[in-house]
Formats: C-alpha cells, structure tokens, sequence
C-alpha cells in the first residue's frame, strides 16, 4: 500500500481496545506498514508478525481543559519512575515510530482525547515536543468511539479538549452498531461531527467467535467438568461466572457475591475471573480469608463459605480459557466493558448486568441495551444509580421501560433466578442481537481507506457501511 499506520493502543485499564484491533488486524493487508503501541499485559494477544512498541501505562493522565495530571486508576504495580516520565511514555511514545511516511495515525482510546495533541501533553509536564502534524504532514488522524452519550451542560457534559479532538480527527470509527446506539439513545451529537463518523458494528474477532461456537457445540459439560476437576470443584454443578473486566469499579460487589454464593442452591458454583489476582487482592483488602484451592495450584483462589461452598478466583492463562467460560456458564454477571458485551452476545449466555462507572455513560448503555433486547437482568451499584437518573431522560421510550433495582445480595438472587425461570427467552434475547456483529475485513478496509485519505462519504459508499445521524 506504500503507507504507514500508526494505532495507539496502550491503555492498561481493560483489554477493550486492545480486543477492537485484534478484531481486524488478521485481515489487514496493510500489516508490514503498521505499528501498534502496546500495553505489555496484551502483548500476547498480537499476533507474532505485528510489529509493535510495548509502553507501561502507570495510571496518570492529562487533563488538558485543567492543564494539570491526576491518578485516573490506582496501579499496585507502579514503577518508580517519576509522575513526569510516567506521563511522558504513556503519550509521547505515540509519536516514535511516526514520520513523513506516516499516513494513519489511529488513537483507540476514546476516553482520552488529548492523545491527539501530544505537544500540549508535553507542555503540561515541562517538556517541548512536536505535534503529530508537525512529524507527519501528509498524516490523517482517526479516533475511536463508542457507546457514549453526554450531557449538554454540567459535571457530565463534554470536555473541550474532547470537542476539539473530535474536530481535529479526520474520521470518527464508531466501535459499536449504529442501530444498537439508536434504539438505546437516539442520536448522539458528537459534537457536530457526525459526518465524520464511519461505523464498524460489535468488534468481535473471528477468532473468539469460533472458540465460543465450538463450546457451545456440544462442550459446555466437558468446559464445565475440566474446570471443576482441575480446580477441586464438586463435580456435576452448574456455574455462575462474573467478570468485570481489568479496570476499577466492581471492588464493592465482591462482598455481594460472596453473600449470595453462599444463600444460593448449592449446585451452583461462583466463579470470579480474576485477572492479575486484582480480585481476590481486593478481597484480601476488605479482611475476606482468601486461600489457594490447592498447595500446587495458584490460578485458582476461594473463600470458603461454609456448608460446602466457596466464592472461587481464577486466573485465566489464555483468552480462550475465559471465553469457554463463559460460553459454558448458565448465566454471566459482567460490569459492561465492551469486550465483554459482545462475548456475551455472541454467547448467548444470559446476563446480570451491573454496569461499572464510566465516562460518557459507555458501560451503563452496554447494561441498559442488553436488558432492553431481553438479554439480561440490569442492577445499578451505589455509585452509578445517580448517573443513570441524570441520563434517563434522554434515552429512548423502550430503553426507560427497562427494569432496573439497586445492587444488593436480594436483587441479585432475584435477578438470577428470574433469568433462570425463563432461561430461553434470556437465550433468544442475546440471539437476537447477533446479527449487529461487524465483518472483520470490512472493518481492516475501512482502515485502510483512512490510511489512503478517502472521504468518509466515499468510503461509506465503498464499504456499504452503516450510516449514523
């Protein structure tokens, strides 16, 4: 293609955007002219022949509208390094690899866009630095989104330096389906750019939906039975699984958990993933009795519950591990990362949603969606009921009709057991909502229409993309 990509991604706080460009990388064409910019924790999901820059992200953040830097997510395994030098690689390394060459540069973080004017990063921790246009003339610039709503005014509204990269960006790429976001939402007004905005549908990767179609095809006993074998579980028991993803926000529904695991029938085993060990360290945190479920095995951690019971943690080794999970489980309680969303849609595992507080309202939609296709149970943490009373009045008339109640062991013993009162039609409402998944190769020419300089009207056309607003 004679271009060069360059795609941010390095993010530590969840896996999602990560997950978004491994969704299409296999079906690039472009891959000897990209560089990713890389967490080292998902270095393993890359494929081997992707070159890319691995860089720590220690938590801090630039607020650009304060000019000032503050903690965005508390990282126990924080280097040493200064506040500034932490800063410096988390945004700056964006602009290594670029150059004259450079035609794409692709920021996949939709929470942070000041990634887009790295010479104010710079400004604000001492520094002098180029901007990306200054390094790469010839260079578009592509910005991710999402699920995401804001407020016209007020503690929820959108920052200025988020307007002003969503003016600075030559493409908009929606990573969700145009008619999910609408039927939850309307349009959003991203901040009178929408003809910006090229859509890629759910980003799920073949790979992924294979691995769940292969468990759901006759495995999900022998998923089920390996698991309880190899981590000492009572045999023949159906499972609960909970994943919250890597980022903060679900430390407080552990000690639910815990509580319900130990009131509900005793052939349901509780499963939390626990990536990191973040999970049973929080739970260590808050004086729960957290022990190995054997002396040479420590994927696997419990608090045992009495009479028989326990509330498990499992580290996954591979992806594929949690994805037979999760396919196998009877029903998923998920805190509403996108990744997650759409492995549970494509599962057709019916869900306890218990959205986790984000920005622009991302995961609370995700909740809000899946409840209203019928695919799940919707539960709202302390610190997320106030946000969704704010964003009610702007959702559609079908997405206020959706149930909600306040997170607590009750609602979610109720929630469980009316999903699993009438499993099949939880079923059909995940099955229902398959056909939004996106074609991974559309969405890799859709990157590379932006890489060549393509007007997102053409490439609409070229692509038969769905249009949004």
């Amino acid at each position: 293609m004679g271009t060069k990509i360059v795609m941010k991604v390095n993010d530590a706080r969840g896996a999602g955007h990560i997950c978004r460009v491994i969704n299409f990388v296999d079906y690039a064409t472009f891959l000897n002219d990209l560089v990713l910019i890389v967490h080292p924790k998902f270095y393993e999901k890359i494929p081997e022949r992707v070159p890319s820059i691995l860089v720590f992200d220690e938590g801090y953040r630039v607020d650009l509208d304060r000019g000032n830097i503050y903690e965005k997510w508390k990282n126990r395994h924080r280097s040493d390094v200064s506040l500034e030098t932490a800063v410096e690689k988390y945004y700056l390394s964006m602009l290594d690899p670029v150059d004259e060459e450079t035609r794409l540069v692709y920021v996949d973080d939709h929470n942070g866009p000041e990634n887009l004017f790295p010479k104010e990063v710079a400004r604000c921790i001492g520094l002098d630095s180029p901007d990306i246009l200054d390094l790469a003339p010839s260079a578009k610039l592509a910005y991710q989104i999402e699920t995401q709503f804001w407020h016209s005014s007020g503690e929820d509204s959108m920052s200025q330096t988020l307007r002003r990269a969503l003016e600075r960006a030559d493409y908009l790429h929606l990573s969700t389906d145009p008619e999910f976001l609408s039927a939850v939402i309307g349009t959003v007004d991203f901040a009178g750019q929408n003809h910006k905005v090229l859509t890629m549908g759910f980003p799920l990767s073949q790979a992924k939906r294979e691995i769940i179609a292969s468990t759901n095809n006759g495995r999900k006993r022998e998923v089920l039975d390996g698991l309880f074998a190899k981590y000492r579980i009572a045999a023949s028991r159906k499972l609960i699984y909970c994943t919250f993803g890597a980022g903060n926000g679900a430390e407080d529904a552990i000690g639910t958990l815990a509580e319900v695991a130990s009131q509900f029938p005793k052939d349901y085993v509780f499963v939390i993933a626990n990536p990191a060990n973040k999970n049973s360290y929080e739970a260590e945190q808050r004086g729960y009795d957290v022990q190995p479920t054997s002396t040479n095995n420590r994927e696997a951690k419990k608090i045992e519950l009495g009479r028989g019971k326990a509330l498990y943690f499992i580290k996954h080794k591979t992806q594929a591990q949690h994805l037979e999970l999760l396919a196998a489980a009877d029903v998923l309680v998920q805190g509403n990362g996108s990744s997650t969303v759409y492995e549970s849609i494509a599962s057709g595992t019916p869900t306890v949603n218990i959205p986790l507080y984000r920005p622009a309202y991302e995961q609370i939609l995700g909740g809000i969606g899946l409840a209203m296709y019928g695919a799940g149970e919707l539960l709202l943490l302390p610190d997320v009921a106030p946000g969704f009373e704010r964003l009610k009045p702007n959702l559609t008339k079908e997405a206020r009709r959706v149930k909600t109640l306040p997170f607590n062991p009750a609602s979610l013993i109720e929630a469980l057991q009316t999903i699993l009162a009438n499993y099949a039609a939880y079923e059909e409402g995940a099955r229902s909502l398959q056909g939004y998944f996106g074609d991974s190769q559309t969405i890799a020419n859709t990157v590379k229409d932006m890489a060549a300089g393509l007007d997102p009207f053409k490439i609409i056309s070229r692509r038969r993309l769905k249009t949004y607003g």
